[in-house]
C-alpha cells in the first residue's frame, strides 16, 4: 500500500510516517489542527490537556497506517493522513 502513496508531487514528498517523524507530526497537529477541529472544540482542547490528544495520535501512528507530506522547500510536515 505504501508504495502506491509514497513519492513526490510538486514540492511535496509523501511517505509512511516513522517514529522519528512523530514529534514533527504532533507539532504540526498542535499548530494547525487541534485548536480548530470540531472534535477538539467539543471536548475542550487546551494546552493543558494536549497530552491526551498527543497520546491518542501516537497510538494511531504506531499502527503504521499514517502517511505524511513534507514540503521539500521548507522540510516541514505539511499534512498527516491515514
Amino acid at each position: 500500500m505504501g508504495k502506491l502513496v509514497e513519492g513526490k508531487w510538486h514540492q511535496f514528498e509523501f511517505r509512511l510516517a516513522v517514529p522519528s517523524d512523530y514529534q514533527d507530526i504532533l507539532d504540526h497537529l498542535r499548530e494547525n489542527f487541534y485548536r480548530e477541529a470540531p472534535v477538539a472544540q467539543v471536548v475542550g482542547y487546551s494546552k493543558e490537556n494536549s497530552v491526551g490528544f498527543d497520546q491518542k495520535i501516537v497510538s494511531y501512528l504506531t499502527q503504521n497506517l499514517s502517511f505524511l507530506a513534507i514540503d521539500s522547500e521548507t522540510n516541514n510536515v505539511s499534512a498527516e493522513f491515514e
